[in-house]
């Protein structure tokens, strides 16, 4: 399986937009949301209304976005609209994203690829690649932002008039990039014994 997330420097950089354009070129892949919830921290998003982290129960849900179950305009539904194969999304506390994204790549294991989008999920994936969407040049992170950019393998300046004829033009280039990455075939690419995840050096320091 190949990976790619799609991180933001800022919220609203257009992750979503610039997702949706690499999955139509990728007929077959599969799409995960990840939401990593504050807890009782106020939400760096301030979005009225969302009330997701307040929904949670328990330390992480996985939920498979279907027709039925989706609802149209969300970034869910976009992805799905845009030709995902199945859509995942996965909402976790801080520390229960790890376990989450070990269980979503293990429902998708027969996709030939995933786009992952959200900054939470890179530090923890071994991706084939990492794009930083950006608005412009030189904008301002949060904080989510500036704790995956030493990760990021690519950088993509937002323009929604150009998105989807950026992403048709993106997509060779990128895949050859990722079979140079991984030494391997790119058809051959898949999940083995171990899922691709990786742990921060901090999380394996206290394991120790």
């Amino acid at each position: 399986m190949k990976i790619v997330c799609v991180a933001g420097a800022s919220s609203g950089a257009g992750k979503t937009t610039v997702a949706c354009g690499l999955l139509r070129q990728l007929p077959g892949w599969a799409a995960l949301k990840v939401t990593r919830c504050h807890g009782a921290k106020p939400c760096p998003h301030k979005k009225r209304g969302c009330n997701v982290c307040g929904t949670l129960a328990g330390p992480y849900q996985l939920l498979e976005m279907t027709r039925e179950t989706d609802v149209p305009g969300k970034d869910t539904w976009r992805l799905r609209e845009a030709g995902a194969a199945r859509v995942l999304w996965l909402i976790a506390q801080p520390e229960a994203v790890e376990r989450g994204l070990r269980k979503a790549l293990a429902r998708l294991k027969s996709a030939p690829g995933v786009v992952v989008e959200g900054n939470a999920a890179v530090p923890w994936l071994k991706a084939d690649l990492v794009v930083m969407v950006r608005r412009r040049a030189g904008e301002k992170e949060t904080a989510s932002g500036r704790a995956v950019e030493s990760l990021v393998n690519q950088t993509f300046i937002f323009d929604p008039k150009r998105v989807e004829r950026e992403c048709k033009r993106w997509v060779r280039p990128m895949m050859r990039r990722i079979k140079e990455a991984s030494g391997l075939p790119i058809t051959s690419r898949r999940i083995a014994d171990k899922l691709p995840i990786k742990r921060s050096v901090a999380r394996v320091s206290r394991d120790r």
